[in-house]
């Protein structure tokens, strides 16, 4: 039998499908023209794209997101293997760019946002760890 998902998870995962996806539109588009660093800069939350502005860092944002989304997808099935996926996702790319990019009390401070939402989003997930009942990708 399954359980209807509960509604602030729908609401988490949402937010992580609205993340994920503007971060890979945003992530392919400057790749295509680096002109579009001054459109994404418009809004909240994409200084990255100006911090590590450079091809290797972009690609890993890409896969960091396209790994969330799929994360969120699995949750959404109730498998806490996306719980797992998402952890490794964020907090990977996370360190990746804390241990790259120097001098790392800069790059604390940059990330220190990111940082923040992904502790509040890990710690939200972290609640439905109950609700998550196969640990298998299949049904």
């Amino acid at each position: 039998m399954k359980i209807k998902t509960p509604l602030f998870l729908k609401i988490l995962g949402i937010f992580t499908l609205i993340g994920s996806s503007l971060r890979i539109i945003a992530s392919i588009s400057v790749l295509i023209s680096k002109e579009l660093i001054s459109f994404w800069l418009q809004f909240p939350g994409f200084s990255f794209l100006e911090i590590y502005s450079n091809i290797f860092f972009n690609s890993l944002l890409i896969i960091s997101s396209a790994l969330s989304f799929l994360a969120v997808l699995f949750m959404w099935r109730q498998k806490i293997i996306g719980f797992y996926i998402y952890l490794m996702a964020q907090w990977g790319l996370i360190l990746i760019r804390m241990i790259f990019y120097k001098p790392i009390f800069i790059t604390f401070l940059d990330e220190l946002p990111n940082i923040l939402l992904t502790i509040v989003f890990s710690i939200s997930y972290a609640y439905y760890i109950p609700y998550f009942k196969s640990l298998t990708i299949e049904d």
